[in-house]
């Protein structure tokens, strides 16, 4: 097979396999809107920046808790890992951008009100891709504030019980190296990423009870973050995933209600020092 048509032979099993997906949790009668905004969304972001096509993965949002010999890293603490020559000193403008999924725009009502001597600034949406969000920065921002905080990696390609792993860590680093960089090369100085929530079913609640399964992922991705941490120490790290593991937070498995909301800002002002 010619190289120009395996490369899209693999980007065609992609959008096959998330179609697929979402004919699951969709009614018929949306089915062709999600096929058709699934096929333009990959067509745009399967292939990994820079690099050749990545193998097919199985799925968005899986149907699988993630596998018990998932290695575990300790939680840290937001900040403490800075060494205090790193340490940004303040007063730093109150200025603050934020690029962020579905998730802490839901906390958009609260950050506002809980930091309204700051100029907050929020770019999002529903769905959004590391790969999306810088694009976004590239296309709307010739310079930032001080300070950024990042919320992206919910959306994000993996397969389950760590197939390929290798291959879709490298996929995902590459996207977050590029995406940090971006925002340090436009003037953040203090770059805070939120960390995915991690799920125990006595957390959704009920009625989403069934969503727990496709939270199997976020492990590897709040991995990947810490991982990126290590090369990064100047990058502080928002602990959602223990300060977010408690009931009555969210009105599904992720999405945050009034309480969760609240949550969130009192997580990002430690985050980002206030």
């Amino acid at each position: 097979m010619p190289a120009a048509w395996a490369k899209w032979h693999d980007h065609i099993g992609e959008i096959i396999v998330v179609c697929k997906f979402y004919r699951n949790f969709f009614p018929v009668h949306l089915t062709e809107l999600v096929t058709a905004i699934g096929i333009a969304g990959l067509l745009l972001s399967a292939l990994p920046i820079g690099g050749s096509a990545g193998a097919i993965a199985e799925t968005l949002l899986g149907a699988a808790p993630a596998p018990a010999n998932l290695q575990r890293l300790e939680p840290d603490t937001v900040g403490a890992h800075l060494p205090s020559t790193l340490q940004p000193s303040f007063p730093f403008p109150k200025h603050a951008y934020i690029v962020a999924d579905s998730v802490v725009l839901g906390a958009e009502s609260a950050i506002r009100q809980g930091l309204s001597d700051w100029r907050i600034e929020l770019d999002g949406r529903p769905a959004l891709t590391l790969r999306a969000a810088t694009e976004d920065i590239r296309e709307r921002r010739q310079s930032l504030p001080a300070v950024v905080i990042v919320a992206v990696g919910y959306n994000s390609l993996w397969e389950k019980e760590r197939k390929n792993f290798k291959r879709w860590a490298e996929r995902f680093d590459k996207e977050a190296e590029i995406l940090l960089a971006e925002v340090q090369k436009r003037g953040a100085r203090k770059v805070v990423w939120v960390l995915l929530r991690e799920l125990t079913l006595d957390l959704v609640p009920k009625g989403h009870k069934d969503e727990f399964e496709r939270s199997w992922y976020f492990p590897y991705v709040n991995e990947r973050l810490k991982n990126l941490r290590e090369r990064h120490p100047e990058l502080v790290l928002a602990d959602w995933a223990t300060i977010g593991a408690q009931q009555g937070i969210t009105y599904d498995f992720i999405h945050l209600n009034t309480k969760g909301g609240r949550l969130m800002l009192e997580l990002l002002k430690s985050a980002i020092g206030r």
